[in-house]
């Protein structure tokens, strides 16, 4: 019997820090993700690249003026998916990167070559940890196609592969409204306009992506029929599977 496919996307914040990849954090992450792992198959969406990169960066060349996010994006991008694989395989998980740009969205051929390799990957066991490929994709043509950030391109693989759930992993515990966590958001355009107004416009501290950016790829995503939870990435899965912890974005039937 095929099993369910839920996608987990991981910002920078919440994988990289000062020394490169946070690998304590991802080791933390790989034993969460083994506990669902029985019941879902796999996809993760991760940032982290242009992090690792200016670690990379700073040990090597200190003295010299930062370079550029592609630059970066290309020295930091086998180390942030070497940290990953090397996390999944202390569980006996096998990781297989997956670099997307905006033509694999949009792209007719190139589009079904996603799809195929995604899903080859699933056949197998392999989980995909996919991120954009900062160094090759045009940043108008990907907020067209995906939104411009691992947000929206989480989304799109999820829609792409017919997820049941899609987990968008922060440093924030969910949606707030004036304070208060919202725990639900109705499946219909009045709930998802609402939960775009509780929103300060906000740039988290190491990648692209906010809240708003969330919530935007929460509702494409719900409007695709796909449940969504926003969450803190060191909260208990289960926790946010069952909507004890996270916001609830409810699938649109």
């Amino acid at each position: 019997m095929k099993r369910e496919v839920i996608v987990v996307k991981y910002g920078s914040s919440g994988v990289a820090n000062r020394q490169g990849m946070d690998m304590a954090g991802l080791r933390r992450y790989a034993a969460a993700l083994v506990t669902i792992y029985g019941n879902y198959d796999i996809i993760i969406v991760s940032s982290g690249s242009v992090a690792a990169g200016k670690y990379i960066w700073h040990k090597q060349k200190a003295e010299q003026t930062l370079a550029d996010s592609r630059t970066l994006a290309m020295i930091g991008s086998a180390t942030a998916f070497s940290a990953w694989q090397v996390a999944l395989w202390r569980y006996r998980l096998i990781g297989g990167q997956l670099l997307v740009t905006h033509r694999e969205v949009d792209d007719p051929t190139e589009g079904l070559s996603l799809r195929a390799a995604l899903e080859g990957n699933l056949r197998h066991g392999i989980i995909s940890v996919v991120n954009e490929n900062d160094a090759l994709s045009d940043t108008e043509l990907a907020k067209l196609s995906y939104g411009g950030d691992n947000d929206g391109l989480a989304a799109h693989i999820a829609i792409i592969v017919k997820a049941s759930i899609l987990l968008l992993l922060t440093d924030q515990h969910g949606l707030l409204a004036q304070g208060q966590l919202v725990k639900r958001v109705a499946a219909n355009q009045k709930a998802w306009e609402m939960a775009k107004a509780c929103i300060r416009v906000d740039i988290s501290r190491q990648g692209r992506g906010g809240m708003l950016s969330k919530v935007h790829a929460a509702t494409q995503a719900a409007k695709a029929g796909i449940d969504v939870h926003i969450a803190a990435a060191n909260q208990s899965l289960q926790d946010v599977l069952i909507g004890k912890a996270g916001t609830h974005f409810e699938a649109k039937k």
